[in-house]
């Protein structure tokens, strides 16, 4: 017996009641995707215009494009096929990601800010997000002189990943 006319037996018999609305559900057709695409074909929000007034500042639309095009042609970056990885599959998977990324940097002479917005583009949650967020950045804003000029060109050139640990007073023994 099906699960579904099982419970609906079970609920009929338990609470003398008769079938529902919910027995007779389908997906909407069309679907979602269908009726957002329909919807925006009938806009007349100008789109360009909206897109460079919210966004065209800083060359973001810009550096948006050039970097796309670079991971649209990576097979990597697929997002297809991931939504039933394993918490370990998904862990290896943004360890390559963030490692191509490393190499798709130095590969096309990215700066800072197109690395950023490959990171962006991917919208993973890369092992690698507190070497950037915060390691970088407290040697970049917190180390003298001495200690930028020895560490930073180890950083810039992945010869050197760092951590980030802080303690907070009053917690833990």
């Amino acid at each position: 017996m099906q699960l579904r006319q099982f419970k609906h037996e079970v609920c009929a018999k338990s609470q003398g009641a008769t079938r529902d609305f919910t027995d007779s559900l389908r997906p909407a057709s069309p679907s979602g995707p269908d009726i957002l695409t329909k919807e925006r074909n009938q806009s007349d929000v100008p789109i360009e215009e909206l897109a460079q007034h919210l966004l065209g500042h800083n060359n973001f639309l810009t550096r948006q494009d050039r970097v796309l095009r670079v991971l649209e042609n990576e097979p990597l970056f697929d997002k297809s096929k991931q939504m039933n990885l394993s918490r370990p599959e998904r862990y290896h998977l943004g360890l390559a990601r963030a490692k191509k990324l490393r190499r798709l940097s130095d590969q096309h002479g990215w700066d800072d800010e197109d690395h950023s917005m490959a990171q962006y583009l991917c919208d993973d949650v890369s092992p690698y997000m507190v070497h950037y967020a915060m390691f970088i950045t407290t040697i970049r804003e917190q180390g003298d002189e001495q200690q930028r000029a020895y560490w930073t060109p180890k950083i810039e050139a992945g010869d050197v990943l760092g951590c980030y640990a802080q303690t907070e007073l009053g917690h833990g023994y």
